[in-house]
């Protein structure tokens, strides 16, 4: 929804395994006048079946563990038309919590990140991240700066 909104040329396809979440997402596009360039679909994209249709595909790759991963990054391969981008949140680097006073801004990084793992979300430091991307096929041309989630910008380099 938030890239639809920021870019008003741009057709979005989003996936989620749950129809609640779809139900909010289509509300949300409602609310916001992008319902018409806004299509979502109920599906796993580990069984995805699609083959060289997208430009760019936003990954929330924390949700996928280890165990499902390189499942999920070929179907994302797939997906990506060639020299397709791929973008990926990722954790900025955590202070040393030993460093963190009470009032630190950096408390709260810390919090969200006990948060994470609290909730079983895998979330692999920025170069952890780009290591596996790259052992996967994928280039990284840069990152999007952001104080808390960043942004890495991935080129699927078949």
């Amino acid at each position: 929804i938030r890239i639809a909104t920021m870019y008003p040329k741009v057709h979005v396809v989003g996936y989620d395994i749950l129809d609640y979440v779809l139900d909010h997402a289509r509300e949300l596009a409602r609310r916001v006048s992008v319902e018409d360039r806004v299509e979502l679909r109920c599906a796993d994209i580990l069984a995805l079946n699609e083959n060289d249709v997208f430009d760019t595909i936003v990954w929330s790759h924390m949700f996928f563990g280890p165990d499902v991963r390189s499942a999920a990054i070929a179907s994302l391969k797939r997906a990506l038309k060639p020299g397709g981008y791929l973008i990926m949140p990722f954790m900025a680097d955590l202070p040393d919590p030993t460093a963190v006073t009470d009032t630190s801004p950096a408390r709260l990084r810390l919090l969200i990140a006990a948060a994470y793992m609290r909730w079983n979300i895998y979330w692999p430091k920025g170069a952890d991240l780009e290591a596996e991307m790259e052992h996967e096929g994928f280039r990284h041309l840069h990152t999007l700066p952001h104080p808390r989630t960043p942004f890495m910008v991935m080129r699927y380099e078949q």
